[in-house]
């Protein structure tokens, strides 16, 4: 047996583990807050939900192992049992989901009443000073385009302001608990998390938020029902980097990225 077999062994076994644990942990229903964040694309969703073998580059997947790891191993939370809590919601009724209850009524999560369903987990609710905070963790790795002037841009994200937004409507629907403020804790790779960045920021208004996911639920869903592909949202640095859909979105339609 050669030096280079055993690398090439060991190698492919470390990739099969992090594949392993990004993908862990069933996902219930069919649409999740992710999903529906703006500005993500929502052809991106649809392929995710219509593609028969899921794929995952292993940029991606090592992005889920470490923000995996991270979220396994860090309570923030000082509400007791609201550290991962999950929570079901119907935007169309304005109803909270018994989520348990659900599954054993509508078994086939291909069944029409998963299409009016939301599902999520909060990472942590935190009591500060009588307000209820969302505190999300993001793992990440800074590069250069994101220093303007010898400056990290700290600005939050879209994507990050509408999840927990999406958060503080569900936990309000089904626990009747408001949570006007949100917190990113941002751990950076490069300086192996040992500078965590909080970035805490106002929530939209409940019934705005309520709004949107209804408009991007009602989108998704009759793209699935008809078959439709909804229009795409072009994130050029989603596009050429991350999106495994890219080959399937861009195909015939002359769109070319540097």
């Amino acid at each position: 047996m050669s030096l280079e077999n055993i690398g090439n062994e060991v190698y492919i076994r470390m990739n099969q583990a992090i594949i392993k644990k990004a993908v862990s942990g069933k996902r219930e229903g069919i649409f999740h807050v992710s999903d529906l964040l703006e500005p993500k694309c929502l052809r991106n969703v649809f392929y995710s939900k219509t593609d028969p073998s899921p794929r995952m580059d292993m940029s991606t997947a090592k992005n889920f192992y470490c923000g995996n790891i991270v979220h396994d191993n860090s309570d923030l939370s000082s509400v007791e049992g609201f550290h991962e809590f999950n929570m079901a919601y119907n935007p169309v009724t304005d109803k909270s989901v018994d989520l348990q209850k659900a599954l054993k009524e509508h078994p086939d999560q291909k069944d029409k009443f998963w299409y009016d369903v939301v599902i999520g987990t909060l990472d942590d609710l935190i009591m500060i000073n009588g307000e209820y905070v969302i505190a999300d963790k993001k793992t990440k790795l800074s590069k250069p385009e994101t220093v303007l002037f010898g400056k990290q841009f700290d600005g939050i994200k879209p994507e990050h302001r509408s999840q927990l937004s999406m958060y503080r409507l569900m936990l309000n629907r089904t626990r009747n608990i408001d949570a006007k403020f949100g917190c990113i804790m941002s751990l950076d790779y490069a300086d192996k998390f040992s500078n965590p960045k909080p970035q805490p920021f106002e929530l939209e208004k409940i019934e705005v938020t309520r709004n949107k996911m209804l408009e991007r639920l009602n989108v998704l869903k009759q793209s699935l029902i008809t078959n439709d592909l909804p229009e795409r949202t072009i994130i050029p640095w989603m596009c050429n980097e991350y999106c495994p859909y890219a080959s399937l979105c861009f195909n015939g339609d002359g769109v070319k990225f540097a």
